[in-house]
């Protein structure tokens, strides 16, 4: 998990930045430190709530430290900050991601809340000490600035962390200085014919992680791999555009190409991975690829992608900054986008892996244009746009399982209980022990602990004692006992210590479960009836054959 360092409440804001003027192309250095005093502050102290901030930024000692990782002025100055806010009363938390300041006419700090931006916070200058704005200098300052919790943001924290009495109003004071410079790469020049780019820049070493977003395998047409062989057509100009000749493909800003020669595959810096208390994994890179056909007025960019995957690990969700342009459009200044989703990624069947360098690696997971995504893509829902494999620190992604207790309820087959206890005769008996007990025929109820992260539906829950299925004129003594179930999502098995006819055979993968789509209320998250399959292990000691019903299992795990 990322790191954390707490304060127990805010104080002021101030931006210090260190760029050169005009120095084109660079991510300046920098950072905001807020300090907040005032009724919203007082409050947020009174409820108990903590704050924290995930790295690389840093909250001790009564402020807070966001570092600044984009800069842009132009009538107005905004800058992107790093690393996460956290605001925890208790067991509930709220974070903020992909933190903004906006300095301008609209003066303000957003951030993202699950999907969504919030205004968390509205910014406004002193009469006395107007901003100063100088996109020509890249020179952007303010004093005495004063910042307030916005009503809606209240209102979102309120019911988030069971802050009653929490409202909108004065969080502290900003100051705001610094030189920005416009973070606008320079515009690369056409090569005369589609050749292979040189190789880039060595890049400084990263010790998070970093992902390969390849496009060479695919097959087939409108897809990412596709779209780059149009770019780098040599074509004629279409008016307005005034230039002829191939596009380009430029990795910059963190992104480098896997292969100098190769136009379709590229590599993301990953510079910050963390569950979230829902057991969503975000995963941030730095870099940006831009695409370019000057000929056809075509200026696309994708920047800074933060892959989002569900908790489950079933899907993910590809958002990003950048612009886009297209002949329908022809002429007109790209539009830039911010934190738009724009890639779906389906990792179902795809268990991540851990190596032996403890890291935590989801291998070629098969990436398509999202529903909101064809704006900025240019192409269809559903295209095909490269796979993705992310390699981070497990450690950052682990799960953190907690203790749990519940119940749970699992109906054996029925064909099997009537073999058993009535036909053929002679009758055979069904017997419970060690805390299992038989509410109606065939039917077990057992308690139930366990060890799990049910937000991220990983662990295992152990049914409390056993089950001896006898027939001895069949020759038939099977005991279940010590019943586990491993969550795993669609994947979740059910194990037991079996003993066959006197014959112990340890721990046996018994049945296969779908445990994907629970009940999930703030005390506990259940699932009913769930049918489980046997698998080859189950078969043999059953004779059933392998993918039949064993039973169904409900099952109810308390939050710890």
């Amino acid at each position: 998990m990322q790191r954390e360092r707490g304060v127990g409440w805010l104080v002021a804001v101030g931006v210090v930045l260190a760029c050169p003027a005009g120095a084109a192309a660079a991510t300046p250095d920098g950072s905001a430190e807020i300090a907040l005093a005032g009724k919203a502050s007082e409050r947020l102290a009174a409820a108990n709530v903590r704050i924290t901030a995930g790295a690389p930024a840093d909250a001790t000692a009564g402020r807070i430290r966001l570092p600044v990782r984009g800069v842009r002025i132009a009538a107005s100055a905004r800058l992107d900050h790093a690393g996460t806010l956290r605001l925890r009363k208790g067991k509930r938390a709220v974070t903020l991601r992909r933190l903004r300041t906006t300095l301008g006419d609209d003066s303000r700090l957003t951030a993202l809340v699950g999907d969504r931006r919030i205004r968390f916070a509205v910014l406004a200058p002193a009469r006395s000490r107007p901003l100063t704005l100088d996109a020509g200098a890249g020179l952007a300052a303010g004093r005495g600035i004063r910042a307030t919790l916005t009503p809606a943001a209240a209102r979102m924290l309120r019911r988030a962390l069971k802050a009653k009495r929490l409202r909108a109003g004065r969080l502290g004071t900003v100051e705001a200085n610094g030189r920005l410079v416009a973070d606008t790469p320079p515009r690369p020049a056409d090569p005369p014919a589609p050749a292979p780019q040189p190789a880039p820049s060595p890049q400084p070493a990263h010790d998070i992680g970093h992902t390969d977003w390849v496009a060479s395998t695919l097959t087939g047409s409108m897809n990412l791999k596709t779209f780059t062989n149009y770019l780098l057509t040599n074509w004629p100009a279409v008016p307005p555009a005034m230039e002829s000749g191939p596009g380009t493909v430029v990795a910059s800003g963190g992104a480098t190409r896997i292969d100098p020669a190769n136009p379709y595959d590229h590599r993301l810096e990953i510079h910050a991975a963390e569950r979230e208390p829902d057991g969503a994994v975000r995963i941030t890179h730095a870099g940006r690829v831009d695409y370019r056909l000057p000929a056809h007025s075509i200026d696309n960019r994708i920047a800074d992608p933060e892959v989002v995957i569900a908790p489950g690990g079933a899907s993910a969700k590809v958002y990003a900054d950048g612009h886009a342009t297209s002949m329908s459009s022809a002429g007109a200044p790209p539009v830039p986008f911010t934190d738009e989703h724009v890639l779906d990624l389906d990792l179902s069947g795809i268990p991540s892996e851990v190596g032996a360098d403890g890291t935590r690696t989801w291998h070629d997971v098969p990436a398509v244009i999202s529903a909101t995504g064809q704006e900025e893509l240019g192409y269809g829902p559903g295209s095909a746009w490269g796979a993705w494999t992310i390699t981070v620190p497990a450690a950052d992604t682990d799960p953190a399982p907690a203790a749990v207790s519940g119940a749970s309820s699992f109906a054996m087959r029925p064909s099997w209980v009537t073999y058993i206890t009535t036909s053929p005769p002679p009758p055979g008996s069904i017997a419970v022990a060690g805390g299992t007990t038989e509410t109606t025929s065939g039917v077990f109820a057992a308690p139930v602990t366990g060890s799990a992260d049910l937000a991220a539906l990983r662990g295992s829950a152990d049914l409390t004692g056993s089950v001896r299925y006898l027939k001895a004129a069949h020759g038939i003594d099977i005991t279940v006992a010590d019943t586990r179930v491993e969550l795993g999502g669609a994947a979740s098995k059910l194990s037991a210590v079996v003993t066959k006819n006197g014959v112990a055979h340890g721990r046996v993968p018994l049945a296969t479960l779908d445990l994907s789509a629970p009940a999930v209320t703030e005390d506990a998250v259940a699932w009913t009836d769930v049918p489980a399959a046997l698998t080859a292990e189950g078969s043999g000691i059953f004779t059933y054959p392998a993918g039949d019903p064993y039973g169904t299992l409900s099952l109810s795990l308390d939050r710890p």
